[in-house]
């Protein structure tokens, strides 16, 4: 599945996803969870929910969680350790017109790197408020309105500070019988704030970034409970590259109730980051490392093939495969070849990656319930046509091959579970990174 990033992370997909937190209604009473091993030294979470007022539900949490050092293969530490607290809380009011209006926020504050003295240091604040208004049984309208502090200093780097302004505007409805149509309109405003020193900087240091997008998605039911195909497009302007297009088409078959098996096709982006275009190190010319107005959006064509079969009420197998075509990939070209540097960034990479994930689900008995899967994975980059002479040398060919997991989820009685989980990652050998097994 190719997922959304903004702002230089993951590509997005044009199929629609929404990622919905239990409301506080659905939270009531407290939970406590706690956990440890051997790479995760300690974590923490305490949640209760209670009743404001008739029809008015809230939350409040805080979490905590330690991670020791990752080990090199002369078992000395990477000094990678990171360590961070969060709290937060969320209130529900379920309106007299089929209207829920929700408030939420948290404040969190993260330590990376704290064996040693360069501590990386990252802070922030969000708060969010949406309305939602269900107009038919069919039929909704959500409107969301976020905001976003973050502040990040990295000693002997820069400083940053970065807000976040966001807003979003959904409609769901059918069309006739056999169609379910959503769509929307976005906004987003980022300025961004850095405090340069001699050795990286952002030039210029201080800058306003604007994104305006549509979406629109149809679910259409060829044959009712049998075969349903899925239509999606999304249309993003944004101040680094202008209009960008991320169709998508889905086909999910259902030939019983046990049995799926779904095919889809997308086009999926992502936007240079101030990264790619206006970071310099050094911070003065002569510079060895330069941002570029070279680099376009990474551009990728996911290509998905799935199978899902619920053996019998308590065991269930799916198995997924895919195969990815990059180009337009971030690249670094040395500007006097055959030396490497100085160099500029560029968009000089093609790359593809196929892989495919078996996963068994088992509930043994009433209160224990298993989960294992493998993962198997190629990926591979080479310089684009465009490249010429000049010699790529990022990529992204920075991956394991196999990964391996298992966990048990086991009820000790109503209020109470127990987790654990055994994971095994390959070696990146191009990386020299070891095998993880824990």
């Amino acid at each position: 599945m190719v997922r959304e990033r903004r702002n230089g992370g993951p590509m997005r997909s044009t199929v629609v996803i929404n990622i919905t937190t239990k409301s506080a209604k659905d939270t009531q009473g407290g939970l406590l969870v706690g956990g440890a091993g051997t790479e995760l030294r300690g974590s923490a979470e305490v949640r209760y929910g209670g009743v404001l007022a008739p029809n008015v539900y809230y939350r409040v949490y805080a979490k905590y969680f330690d991670r020791g050092d990752s080990v090199r293969p002369d078992d000395r530490g990477s000094n990678d350790a990171w360590r961070m607290s969060q709290t937060g809380a969320r209130v529900d009011w379920e309106a007299p017109n089929d209207a829920v209006l929700t408030l939420q926020g948290d404040a969190y504050n993260s330590v990376f790197g704290i064996n040693g003295p360069d501590a990386i240091r990252a802070n922030g604040e969000n708060v969010l408020g949406r309305w939602t208004r269900e107009l038919t049984e069919d039929s909704e309208v959500k409107v969301q309105a976020y905001y976003d502090r973050t502040h990040r200093r990295i000693p002997g780097s820069f400083t940053q500070n970065t807000d976040i302004y966001d807003f979003d505007f959904q409609h769901r409805r059918p069309l006739g019988e056999f169609q379910d149509l959503v769509w929307g309109l976005g906004y987003r405003l980022v300025e961004d704030d850095v405090i340069n020193t001699p050795s990286t900087a952002f030039l210029p240091p201080k800058v306003s970034r604007q994104w305006v997008s549509a979406f629109a998605q149809d679910e259409i039911a060829l044959r009712k409970d049998l075969l349903q195909l899925t239509l999606g497009s999304r249309v993003e302007h944004n101040d680094y590259t202008g209009f960008e297009f991320e169709p998508s088409i889905r086909l999910a078959w259902t030939p019983d109730k046990k049995e799926t098996i779904w095919a889809a096709i997308s086009r999926a982006v992502r936007d240079p980051s101030r990264v790619d275009r206006d970071v310099f190190s050094p911070a003065t010319p002569p510079f060895r490392i330069a941002g570029s107005t070279q680099v376009v959006s990474e551009k990728v064509l996911a290509y998905e093939l799935g199978y899902r079969v619920q053996i019998d009420p308590q065991l269930a197998v799916t198995l997924s495969t895919f195969f990815n075509d990059y180009s337009d990939l971030r690249s670094l070209e040395p500007l006097t070849p055959p030396r490497a540097f100085p160099a500029e960034a560029s968009s000089g990479l093609t790359g593809r990656s196929a892989g495919a994930e078996l996963t068994v689900d088992w509930r043994a008995i009433s209160w224990l319930r298993l989960r294992g899967g493998v993962t198997e994975l190629r990926v591979s980059s080479e310089s684009g046509a465009d490249a010429g002479a000049r010699t790529t040398r990022d990529s992204i060919a920075r991956d394991p091959n196999h990964q391996l997991f298992l966990r048990s989820m086991l009820d000790l009685s109503a209020n109470w579970e127990c987790d654990a989980d055994l994971r095994y990652v390959s070696p990146i050998s191009n990386q020299g990174v070891p095998a993880i097994r824990n």
